[in-house]
């Protein structure tokens, strides 16, 4: 949401804190989110709400950590105009300048003054360009200090660069999510694959166990079997037996008898 910067010169007290409020909302949130067009790689400053506010609040103390800021949001807006941005003494566009906390002010104050006519409804920017003309940026008030950099991040917000990034990453979202979701769906393909090799290695095992019963019940049966021949064969032969020995005690008796049968014969 962008927060409104018109003059809170008829406001109360109460209403110009809140609107210096919002408009440090709106700058802290904008470095925070949108780090790579507000703060340089070589910066390794973490601008969070509490040390805006106070650098705003000391003065030149606090100077140098405003002029790193304000230094990395001009290069974003110089890159997006150009030659458009020209200093009126010297005529030379500010992109040929190199940015310091020396000459800051001077910048805000040139790119301030392109816009001015843009934003002819903010009743607080003529005082402000007027402040900017006579005073250092850091002897500028708090509210002036707070107007100017909630005025720069709204035009970073509103650039053609900060719009480009903004596609790029929303492609890149979506680039992330098929990715995703193609992955996803290769990983549940695999899973299933996986089950379906498991569910046919389990069903192979199975039948390998069947069979391997199966081939020991038959051994078992067979075993069985041969027992019981080899019993009947045993039984048969004692019953072949006796009846041998029985013909020859037969014979026997027979003889015996015979015998008898000759000496009373004899006798007589």
């Amino acid at each position: 949401a962008v927060v409104s910067t018109q003059s809170t010169g008829e406001l109360p007290e109460e209403m110009k804190e809140q609107a210096s409020f919002q408009k440090l909302a709106l700058i802290s949130e904008a470095v925070h989110c949108y780090s790579q067009l507000f703060v340089s790689n070589d910066d390794d400053t973490i601008y969070t709400g509490e040390l805006i506010s106070q650098a705003v609040v000391e003065g030149a103390r606090g100077h140098e950590t405003l002029s790193n800021l304000m230094i990395n949001i001009l290069q974003t807006l110089v890159q997006e105009k150009r030659d458009k941005l020209r200093i009126r003494d010297l005529a030379i566009p500010l992109s040929t300048v190199d940015l310091s906390q020396f000459n800051v002010g001077a910048s805000v104050l040139v790119y301030l003054e392109s816009i001015e006519e843009s934003r002819s409804d903010d009743e607080m920017l003529p005082d402000l360009i007027t402040a900017l003309r006579t005073e250092e940026f850091y002897n500028l008030s708090p509210d002036h200090k707070f107007h100017a950099l909630g005025l720069l991040c709204e035009e970073v917000c509103s650039s053609g660069t900060f719009g480009t990034m903004v596609q790029e990453n929303t492609d890149r979202i979506h680039r992330l999510r098929r990715d995703l979701q193609t992955e996803a769906i290769l990983r549940n393909k695999q899973r299933i694959s996986d089950k379906q090799q498991r569910s046919v290695s389990d069903m192979l095992k199975n039948r390998h166990v069947d069979s391997v019963e199966r081939n020991e019940e038959s051994s078992s049966k067979e075993d069985e079997e041969d027992e019981e021949k080899n019993d009947e064969g045993i039984g048969s032969e004692g019953e072949e037996e006796n009846r041998l020995a029985e013909v020859v005690r037969k014979r026997r008796e027979d003889a015996k008898r015979k015998k008898k049968k000759k000496k009373k014969k004899k006798k007589k």
